[in-house]
């Protein structure tokens, strides 16, 4: 069984709805060391909830992780990496951050 993770995205940046149109991309821009740690753990077949940032703080979607993890081509240094996701579907109703804290 693969692993599950949450992808925090600013929607005005680019939100669950681009996702879904694009139908599957690289999770690039990540700078954050601890993040980069987790996109290094991830494996094709993880699957992942989509978690907008901003005013609305909640789980938007579903997606699968669908390559290994690899260098940003558009970097130009190796320690920045990303994975291919792709949509897989939208939350039924949006799940807010204090609902996810409350489960522990």
């Amino acid at each position: 069984m693969g692993q599950y993770w949450i992808l925090k995205s600013e929607p005005t940046s680019y939100s669950y709805d681009q996702l879904e149109r694009d139908r599957e991309t690289a999770w690039d821009g990540v700078k954050n060391p601890l993040a980069l740690k987790h996109i290094r753990a991830m494996h094709k077949g993880d699957e992942a909830l989509i978690y907008h940032t901003g005013k609305e703080k909640a789980l938007v979607g579903k997606a699968k992780i669908v390559s290994e993890p690899y260098p940003d081509p558009a970097a130009g240094d190796p320690k920045l990496v990303v994975v291919d996701i792709k949509a897989v579907k939208r939350l039924a109703h949006t799940v807010p951050l204090r609902a996810v804290k409350a489960e522990g």
